[in-house]
C-alpha cells in the first residue's frame, strides 16, 4: 500500500494505491486441496523456427495460416496443462486435475539457417543456443536469460525433442512440427506436437521419466506414488510412446512448483510477474509537502524524485523496476525503516541517487532499524550534499553498496550495518560481480563500527580477486573497529596523501580474505588488537595486513592464523 499525504494546512491530497490479491475459482473436478491454492505460474517462452537458408522448409512469417497454428499450439499445451486427466493404470496419487503453470509467447524469431534447421540426424540444440540466444547482441536481458527458448527445427518427419537439462531454462529444441502441420488434420497435429511439446516443458520444470526400462535403462524419478511403470504403459506426461498421456502425479505437481519457486535450477527466473513493467520516461514526484508512504509490498513503475521539502518513507517492501533509480534532491527526505527498497523481478535496479548540487540544506537519508537497500547497480550514491543515518542498515545483492563522494559529507557514521553477498547478484549472467561495499571518496572523516562485511558462498565467483572490498576510503580520517570482513578479495583498501592524517583500525576479524588490510595511506596507521585468519589460496598470495606507505605505524596485539 502507498500513502501520500498533503502535510499543508491548506489543501489536502491523499491518494492511496492497492496491490489487490483477485482469486479465481475453478471447479473442484476432486483435485486436492492444496494444489488449488497454488497460484497458476505463467512462463515466458520464445519461439524460434528454423528455415533452410532459402527461407523455406518450416513454418513461415507470411503464412497466416501457420502462425495461426503455433498459435493454437500454445494454446492446447494451455488447456492441457489445465485439464489433467486422472492417472492410469490407477495409483496411490491424489487427482490433479490442473498443473497451475501456464506458457506465454513473448516473442516469435525466425531465422535462415540450414545447419539449424536440418535435424535429419539429430538436433544441433547448443549451435542454436549459442548462436540465436546467447550471441545474439539485439537481445534484451530479459529475452535471453528470463524467458525460456523454443527451437524448432525441421527436415525431419519424426515428431520428438530434447531440454538441456532438468530444471533449466536453456532450452527446449523440437523436430517434425512442420511435417506433422503439413501431413496431417490439424486436431491430430496439436495433439501429437502439444504432448511433445508438454513433455518436454515438464523436464525444465524439473520432472525426469516415470517409467522403468527403455533403451537407457531405469529411468524412474523420484515420486514413487505415479506408479513407476514399465515404458509406454501409463498416461503420464513423462511417460514415452505410445503414451505421452496428460496426468501428473501429486509428487510430481509438487517437484514443479517447488523448483518454479526458486528450489533448484534457473527455471524460476522465467516466470512471469506482471506486476515488474517499467513506464519509460516518466518520473513519479514527491513535491514540497508531500509525504509517500509504503507500508506493504508495492511493485513501483517509475523513477521517484522527491524534491526539496517532500518526504518518502519505506516499512514494507518497495520494488523498483530495472534500471530506474530514486532521487533524492536537497531538502528532501528519504527513511527506510524497518522496510526493504530492492527488485522481486530478478532484476537490477539503479539505487539511490544525491546529485551534486548547491544547497544549504542537505538531503536526508535515515536507514535505520533492519532497513534494506538490494539488487541494485550502486545501492546509494551520494554526490551532494546529505546528512546521513545508517544505523543497523542493510545492503544486499548490490554490484556496488554505498557510495559518498567529495562533497557529499563532512562526517560519514556506520553503525551496526552489513554489507553482504548472499547469493549470484541480479545480472550474474552479463559479468556483475560483488564491488565496493562501502565507498568514501574525499569526505573528511569516515567511522565504521560494529558492521559486517561479508561475501557468502552461492555467488558463483570462486576467483578471489573478484569477490569485492569492504571498505574502500580516500580520506583523511578513518576508523573502523569491531566489525567482520569475511571472503573478500580486500577486507579495507585505503589511499590518501597526506602525512597528517590517521588511520586507526582495531579489534576486528578479517577472515578468508585475499588483503586483510591493503594500505598506501600516509599518515599514521594503528593496526591494533585484530583477528586475521588467511585461506590458502591456489592463485597468489593471502596477506593480513600490506602496507605500500609504510611512513608512521603501529602494527600490535594482532593474532595472524
Amino acid at each position: 500500500m502507498i500513502q501520500i499525504r498533503r502535510l499543508s494546512g491548506r489543501s489536502v491530497r491523499t491518494g492511496v494505491l492497492l496491490l489487490l490479491l483477485t482469486t479465481f475459482f475453478i471447479p473442484l473436478r476432486a483435485m486436492q486441496g492444496d494444489t488449488l491454492l497454488q497460484p497458476v505460474r505463467n512462463l515466458r517462452i520464445a519461439i524460434h523456427v528454423f528455415q533452410d537458408d532459402s527461407g523455406v522448409g518450416n513454418f513461415c512469417m507470411d503464412s497466416a495460416g501457420h502462425q495461426d497454428f503455433l498459435d493454437q499450439l500454445i494454446g492446447w499445451v494451455n488447456n492441457r496443462l489445465s485439464n489433467l486427466d486422472t492417472l492410469k493404470p490407477a495409483v496411490s496419487s491424489v487427482f490433479v486435475g490442473d498443473s497451475r503453470v501456464r506458457i506465454r509467447l513473448d516473442t516469435l524469431f525466425y531465422h535462415h539457417d540450414t545447419k539449424a534447421w536440418d535435424c535429419s540426424s539429430e538436433i544441433d540444440s547448443p549451435y542454436m543456443r549459442d548462436r540465436y540466444v546467447d550471441g545474439d547482441s539485439t537481445l534484451s536481458y530479459l529475452q535471453k536469460y528470463q524467458t525460456l527458448p523454443v527451437f524448432i527445427g525441421a527436415n525431419n518427419v519424426v515428431t520428438g525433442g530434447h531440454t538441456r537439462n532438468l530444471a533449466d531454462r536453456g532450452y527446449i529444441a523440437v523436430r517434425g512440427y512442420y511435417e506433422s502441420f503439413i501431413r496431417q488434420p490439424l486436431a491430430l497435429s496439436l495433439d501429437e506436437c502439444g504432448r511433445n511439446l508438454v513433455h518436454e516443458l515438464c523436464h525444465c520444470l524439473g520432472l525426469s521419466h516415470n517409467f522403468t526400462g527403455g533403451a537407457d535403462g531405469e529411468q524412474c524419478d523420484l515420486c514413487e506414488d505415479n506408479g513407476c511403470p514399465m515404458q509406454g504403459t501409463s498416461n503420464n506426461i513423462m511417460d514415452y510412446w505410445p503414451s505421452y498421456g496428460y496426468a501428473l502425479s501429486k509428487c510430481q505437481f509438487d517437484e514443479i512448483h517447488f523448483c518454479l519457486n526458486g528450489g533448484r535450477g534457473n527455471i524460476s527466473e522465467i516466470v512471469i510477474n506482471d506486476s515488474c513493467y517499467r513506464v519509460s520516461r516518466s518520473v513519479f514526484r514527491v513535491s514540497d509537502g508531500d509525504r509517500l508512504v509504503v507500508i506493504d509490498t508495492t511493485y513501483f513503475h517509475n523513477d521517484i524524485r522527491v524534491e526539496n521539502g517532500g518526504s518518502l518513507r519505506v516499512t514494507g517492501y518497495l520494488s523498483m523496476p530495472g534500471e530506474t533509480n530514486i532521487t533524492v534532491d536537497a531538502g528532501g527526505s528519504l527513511e527506510i525503516d524497518g522496510g526493504t527498497i530492492g527488485n522481486l523481478c530478478g532484476d537490477l535496479w539503479a539505487g539511490i541517487r544525491l546529485n551534486k548540487e548547491d544547497s544549504v540544506t542537505p538531503a536526508k537519508i535515515m536507514i535505520v532499524n533492519g532497513g534494506m537497500v538490494e539488487h541494485a547497480r550502486v545501492g546509494l550514491l551520494a554526490s551532494g550534499p546529505i546528512n546521513v543515518q545508517l544505523n543497523n542498515a542493510g545492503f544486499r545483492n548490490c554490484a556496488e553498496s554505498a557510495a559518498f563522494l567529495k562533497g557529499s559529507a563532512d562526517t560519514v557514521l556506520v553503525n551496526d550495518c552489513m554489507f553482504a553477498v548472499t547469493d549470484k547478484l541480479n545480472h550474474y549472467e552479463e559479468g556483475i560481480t560483488p564491488g565496493v561495499f562501502l565507498r568514501a571518496d574525499s569526505i573528511r572523516r569516515l567511522v565504521v563500527t560494529g558492521s559486517r562485511f561479508i561475501n557468502e558462498p552461492g555467488t558463483y565467483i570462486f576467483d578471489a580477486d573478484w569477490l569485492g572490498t569492504g571498505i574502500e576510503a580516500s580520506c583523511p580520517s578513518v576508523k573502523v573497529d569491531h566489525c567482520e570482513f569475511i571472503n573478500l578479495t580486500n577486507g579495507i583498501s585505503l589511499t590518501w596523501g597526506n602525512q597528517e592524517s590517521k588511520f586507526d583500525v582495531s579489534e576486528n576479524r578479517f577472515a578468508n580474505n585475499r588483503y586483510g588490510v591493503k594500505s598506501g595511506y600516509a599518515g599514521v596507521q594503528c593496526i591494533t588488537e585484530n583477528s586475521i585468519i588467511l585461506q590458502r589460496l591456489n592463485s597468489g598470495s593471502s596477506i593480513g595486513v600490506l602496507l605500500n606507505n609504510p611512513d608512521k605505524y603501529v602494527i600490535t596485539g594482532n593474532h595472524f592464523r
